[in-house]
C-alpha cells in the first residue's frame, strides 16, 4: 500500500536555527552523512530533482557533492528541499529509489531498484488500479524533506527562530512485517482489532538495511548535536505504530 496523506512512519532530526556558517556546515555534514548511509544500505539515493534543483547525478556527481557546490557558489543550502511526491510534473520528476524485494505477477520474489511504489502497484494489480487508486499513490520507498537554509534568509526575522528539521518519512507500508489489506477488499480501515496480513518474508529482505541506516543516521544526528525524534502517526498508520521503534522497524 502506498499513501500519501500521512507516514506509516516518521523520524525527525532537528537542529537549532543556524546563527553561522558553522552551523549550516553541520547541517551539510549532516545531509552528506544521511546520504552516504542511505547509499550504502540502498535504501536512499537522489539520482534526480525537479527545477529549481535540476539535479541529475553522473559518474562521481552525487546530490552530496551538489550541495556542498551549490552552498559554496551560492550562500545556500538546499538540503532536502525536492518537494513531496515522485510523479511526474512540468518541474520535472524527482527520482530517489530504494532496493527492494517484491512479488512479481508469478508470486516469485523479486529483488530490484524502485523509484515509484504507486506504479510498481499498479504494474502488479492492475485490477484494483481503478478503485484502489487511492492506496497506490506515486510516493517514493523513503521520503526525505527539509527547507533551504542560508544565512540570507535567517536574516528575515520570520525565519531567525526556525529550526532546521529533516524529516525520513514511509509512505508505503512494504517496509513492515505485517500489513493491512486493504487492496484485498475485505478489509476496513479501523478495524477493531485490525486484521494483519503478513508481509515478513518481504520485510527481511529490504527492512535490516532501512534500520542500519535510520541508526546510523540517528547516531550521527546525536553525535552532531541535533534532536532526534519519533513522530506519533496520524489516521489508518496508527494502527502500525506497534511495530515501530526509535531506530527502526521492528521485525
Amino acid at each position: 500500500m502506498a499513501r500519501a496523506d500521512s507516514p506509516f512512519a516518521e523520524w525527525e532530526a532537528i537542529f537549532p536555527p543556524p546563527a553561522n556558517m558553522s552551523d549550516i556546515q553541520r547541517c551539510l555534514r549532516c545531509a552528506q552523512g544521511i546520504l552516504e548511509a542511505g547509499e550504502g544500505e540502498a535504501v536512499y539515493r537522489v539520482v534526480e530533482t525537479r527545477r529549481p534543483l535540476d539535479f541529475r547525478a553522473a559518474p562521481n556527481w552525487g546530490y552530496a557533492q551538489y550541495l556542498e557546490k551549490t552552498l559554496a557558489e551560492t550562500g545556500t543550502l538546499p538540503l532536502f528541499d525536492l518537494g513531496w511526491g515522485v510523479a511526474e510534473n512540468y518541474n520535472g520528476v524527482l527520482r530517489t529509489p530504494a532496493r527492494l524485494c517484491y512479488y512479481d505477477l508469478t508470486g516469485k520474489v523479486t529483488e530490484e531498484e524502485v523509484e515509484n511504489m504507486g506504479l510498481l502497484l499498479k504494474t502488479l494489480r492492475p485490477d484494483d488500479a481503478d478503485w484502489g487508486s487511492i492506496f497506490m499513490e506515486e510516493v517514493a520507498p523513503v521520503t526525505l524533506l527539509s527547507r533551504s537554509v542560508s544565512l540570507r534568509e535567517q536574516s528575515k526575522t520570520s525565519e531567525r527562530t526556525l529550526a532546521v528539521q529533516i524529516t525520513i518519512s514511509l509512505y508505503t507500508d512494504i517496509w513492515f512485517p505485517q500489513v493491512l489489506g486493504i487492496l484485498e477488499g475485505d478489509q476496513p480501515l479501523k478495524p477493531q482489532p485490525p486484521k494483519w496480513y503478513g508481509n515478513s518474508e518481504l520485510a527481511s529482505c529490504h527492512t535490516p538495511r532501512l534500520n542500519r541506516f535510520l541508526s546510523a543516521v540517528r547516531q550521527l544526528v546525536l553525535e552532531l548535536g541535533g534532536e532526534w525524534r519519533l513522530n506519533p502517526p496520524e489516521g489508518m498508520a496508527k494502527h502500525y505504530m506497534v511495530m515501530v521503534r526509535e531506530d527502526g522497524i521492528g521485525l
